[in-house]
Parts: C-alpha cells; structure tokens; sequence
C-alpha cells in the first residue's frame, strides 16, 4: 500500500510521539489510549498504520536507527555508528526494556 504525503506524515508523527514518550516513560507503561491523547489521532488512525504497540514500537527503532546506513556509507564503522545511536537516544532503550 502506498501511502499518500499526508500518511506519511501521519504515521510519522505517531512514530515521533511514542520515540518522545520513551524518553520518560517506560514502554509498558504507555497504552494506545495515551499514544492517541498526544499524537492528537483517534484510535482508527493509530489502528491504520499499526497493529498494536509494539508495532508502532518497530517504526520507532526503524527511526532511531535510521543513520546507520548513511553513516556507513561515509566510511563510519559500523561500532561506532551503533554506540552512537545508543549513546543518542539512551532513555528510549532503557524504557523499552523491562528492567533498566
């Protein structure tokens, strides 16, 4: 399914929402119900782009770990480049885990 630019949009700003939320709260403290409070959707719509949270919890890894191949691409090795991203974004890998 292709999504028009208004999806995309949409869809990444439910992504951006739950990556937000991860910084302060842990994954399985946050419902689908809190996810739509912020990201100002109805549930419809979060059900449209994602199965359920932990679906949505794929979008954001994708996110996260978006530049890995850019980085790569110049020449930035590949340790690097994760500790980086791991450095970057720790309280969102720390709250999608169960014990910190």
């Amino acid at each position: 399914m292709t999504l028009t630019l208004k999806q995309q949009r949409t869809k990444l700003d439910i992504i951006k929402t739950m990556n937000s939320m991860l910084k302060t709260t842990p994954f399985d403290q946050i419902t689908i119900n809190v996810i739509c409070q912020k990201a100002f959707i109805h549930h419809s719509t979060f059900y449209r782009y994602f199965a359920d949270k932990y679906d949505l919890l794929g979008g954001v890894l994708t996110l996260i770990c978006a530049p890995i191949r850019e980085e790569l691409t110049k020449g930035i090795s590949l340790m690097t480049t994760i500790t980086h991203i791991v450095t970057s974004n720790q309280a969102q890998f720390r709250n999608m885990t169960r014990k910190k």
